[in-house]
C-alpha cells in the first residue's frame, strides 16, 4: 500500500474481504446475468481495458529497454506494475512471474526498499490463492528488510498483512499481536496510511471476537468503519469490509438486529459496486456473499441462504478456472469451530 498504489490486489482490504489492501468485497441475481451487457459489467469492462492497455504499454517499454537504456530499478518498477495489473485481472500465473522478475531486478542494495515491497505484494498474492506457508515466509522476509532499513511505512503494512493471514489460519492470538503492532506503529507516524490502519483494525476486531472478546472487537470494527467512511466513498471496499466486521461481531455478541442490518448493508453495497475491474469485482462479491451465506446458515435462514449460495455458485463460474476456490471465509471459521 505504501510504495505502490494498492489497487494491486486491493482485495484486501486484505484477504478476508482483501480485507482486501487491498487491498479488502443490484437488486436480485437475475439483474446481474439476464441482460447482455449489464451496467456493472460495462463499467468493469472499461476498467479492464484501462488495465490491459497499461499492460500493453509497459510491455512495449520493457521490450525496448535497450533503446532507452533502462536501469534495473526502472525495469523492476515496470514489472511490479505489470504484476499488480495481472493480479487485478486474476491472471495469477503471469502475476507471479512478473513479481519474480521484479524481485530479480531489485536485488541491488540500493533497491532493498522496492525489494521488500515486492516481497510483501507477492506474499499477499500467495495468501489470496491459499499458498499460506509461502505467503507467511515472504511477508516475514519483507518485514525483516523493512525493519533493517527503517522503512516506517512498510513495517506496519506487513504487520497488517500478517494479521490477515494469521486470522485466516485460525491463529487468532498471533493475528491480534500483529494487528496491535500495526495500529501502534501507524499511530506513531505523522501521516499514517489509513488503509493499513483500517485493515489492521478489522483484523484485530475479528481476532478478538474469535477469542470471546466481541465487545472489544466491536470497538475496533466501529473505529474502522468510521475511518473508512471519512476517507472513502460509501461503497469502498474499506467501508464494506468494516460493515461486515461490525455485523459479524454484533451478531456474535448477541445483537442480532444490529448485526443483520450491517451485513445486509454490506451485501447491498457490493452488489451495486461497479468501479473495479471485472475480475476484482467478482472476487469481492464472492467474498462478501460467501460470508453472508454462512451467516444465514448459522441463523437457520435456509431459504435465503440457498438463494445467496446460488448467486455465489454462478459468480464462481465466471472466475478463472485456476482460482474458483481461492476465497477464504472468515464466517467459515465460525462453522469450523463447532
Amino acid at each position: 500500500m505504501g510504495y505502490f498504489q494498492r489497487g494491486c490486489l486491493q482485495r484486501a482490504v486484505h484477504s478476508f474481504v482483501r480485507f482486501s489492501r487491498r487491498r479488502g468485497f443490484v437488486g436480485v441475481l437475475l439483474c446481474l446475468y439476464a441482460a447482455a451487457a449489464p451496467t456493472w459489467m460495462q463499467a468493469g469492462q472499461e476498467r479492464d481495458k484501462i488495465v490491459q492497455d497499461r499492460i500493453a504499454t509497459n510491455l512495449r517499454w520493457i521490450h525496448t529497454a535497450d533503446d532507452w537504456k533502462a536501469t534495473d530499478l526502472a525495469l523492476g518498477k515496470l514489472w511490479l506494475q505489470m504484476a499488480c495489473d495481472y493480479a487485478d485481472e486474476e491472471d495469477f500465473q503471469r502475476a507471479e512471474d512478473a513479481y519474480s522478475r521484479a524481485l530479480r531486478l531489485f536485488q541491488r542494495p540500493s533497491s532493498q526498499r522496492e525489494y521488500a515491497y515486492t516481497l510483501d505484494a507477492l506474499g499477499v498474492l500467495y495468501h489470496h490463492v491459499a499458498r499460506l506457508k509461502e505467503a507467511e515466509s515472504l511477508l516475514r522476509k519483507s518485514l525483516a528488510i523493512f525493519e533493517e532499513i527503517h522503512e516506517e511505512a512498510g513495517v506496519p503494512e506487513v504487520h497488517a498483512d500478517l494479521a490477515a493471514l494469521l486470522l485466516n489460519e485460525g491463529r487468532f492470538a498471533a493475528s491480534e499481536q500483529e494487528s496491535t503492532k500495526a495500529v501502534t506503529e501507524l499511530g506513531g507516524l505523522t501521516k499514517p496510511n489509513q488503509r493499513d490502519l483500517i485493515a489492521a483494525l478489522i483484523a484485530s476486531s475479528y481476532a478478538k471476537c474469535f477469542q470471546a472478546r466481541c465487545e472489544e472487537g466491536i470497538r475496533d470494527a466501529e473505529r474502522a468503519r468510521m475511518l473508512a467512511s471519512q476517507k472513502s466513498s460509501k461503497d469502498s471496499l474499506e467501508v464494506i469490509s468494516a460493515l461486515l466486521a461490525v455485523g459479524f461481531e454484533h451478531w456474535k455478541n448477541g445483537s442480532e438486529a444490529e448485526g443483520d442490518r450491517s451485513m445486509r448493508e454490506a451485501v447491498t453495497l457490493i452488489r451495486e459496486k461497479n468501479d473495479m475491474t471485472s475480475a476484482m469485482l467478482i472476487d469481492s462479491q464472492l467474498k462478501v456473499l460467501s460470508e453472508y451465506a454462512v451467516y444465514l446458515r448459522e441463523r437457520h435462514q435456509k431459504d435465503k441462504a440457498r438463494e445467496v449460495e446460488a448467486e455465489v455458485a454462478q459468480l464462481k463460474e465466471t472466475k478463472r478456472p485456476d482460482c474458483r476456490n481461492c476465497t477464504v471465509s472468515v464466517m467459515g471459521l465460525t462453522a469450523s469451530q463447532k
